[in-house]
Parts: structure tokens; C-alpha cells; sequence
């Protein structure tokens, strides 16, 4: 495991001990069959994502 994560929105440090951070998967091809797809792990913090997204609503998962 890795003991250090860069948020890809900020750049700024991700401290593991606090809460809300974010894994984001992107998967290229994701139409595609799975042979064909490529996928990459991303990681945020929660409020930075919520920033950039059109719709910060869109980002349902602070209500669950």
C-alpha cells in the first residue's frame, strides 16, 4: 500500500486520517469489451471534486 496520495485536482497532499478522500476509477473504452478497456485509479479529496463537477449534486455519495 502506498503511504502517500496527491489529490489529482489540487495536488495538494491527501492525509489518510481524515475523512471525506475519494478513489476515483476512469476507465477508457468503457463501451468496449473488457479486453479492450484500460482503467486508472485517481484519488481526491470529496470537496475538490464537488468544485469541478457541473452539478456538485451530481456527487451523491456524501448522502448515503
Amino acid at each position: 500500500m502506498m503511504d502517500k496520495y496527491q489529490c489529482c485536482i489540487c495536488g495538494k497532499t491527501i492525509d489518510l486520517n481524515e475523512e471525506p478522500n475519494l478513489s476515483l476509477v476512469a476507465i477508457k473504452h468503457w463501451l468496449s469489451t473488457a479486453e479492450n478497456q484500460k482503467e486508472q485509479q485517481l484519488f481526491c479529496h470529496e470537496e475538490c471534486l464537488a468544485k469541478v463537477l457541473f452539478d456538485p449534486k451530481s456527487l451523491y455519495l456524501q448522502y448515503l
